[in-house]
């Protein structure tokens, strides 16, 4: 029963969650990685190092569907329970045709196994930019649900993104 509701559930989020085109591909190297993202209007290449002196540092070069983009990344893990993370970043974001910027984030992170092939993950993202004279907060939130054995995954997923408030400093 636990398995046909994981089912139902991914085929009733993945057409709304991801109705686009999209295509991944990563590869590490003992400490080192590179990552791509091809999707409908952008694409992306990440190469980093998952530990530099505690902290992974990555850049990323994107094709944004009207800009592009060059950002370096400092991520740095903090704390893990079990299956559930706290993590921090920061990260300088150039672009080509706006306004660069710096911005932080606060990255928790769990995991919750249902089966042996099955999970449940979230991630809540909250995110601190630093532009022109003020601050601007968002939030972006995932939910997903990994199916994985020897021969194939998959993992669907719901991105919620929050823009409500923002502050002065």
């Amino acid at each position: 029963m636990k398995k046909f509701l994981l089912i139902l559930f991914t085929i009733c989020i993945n057409p709304f969650a991801n109705a686009a085109y999209e295509s991944n591909f990563s590869q590490t190297f003992g400490n080192f990685y590179i990552k791509e993202r091809k999707a409908t209007v952008s694409e992306h290449l990440e190469l980093g190092i998952k530990n530099f002196h505690g902290v992974e540092v990555t850049y990323r070069y994107a094709n944004l569907y009207t800009t592009r983009e060059s950002r370096i990344k400092f991520t740095k893990k903090w704390a893990t329970f079990g299956n559930f993370s706290v993590n921090t970043r920061a990260e300088y974001r150039s672009f080509d045709k706006k306004s660069n910027y710096w911005r932080t984030r606060l990255i928790l992170e769990g995991t919750v196994p249902l089966s042996e092939n099955f999970s449940l993950w979230g991630k809540l993202d909250p995110r601190w930019s630093f532009k022109h004279s003020g601050g601007f907060a968002d939030s972006r939130h995932q939910i997903g649900v990994k199916y994985r054995n020897l021969v194939v995954a998959f993992e669907p997923r719901a991105d919620i993104l929050v823009t409500q408030w923002s502050w002065k400093y």
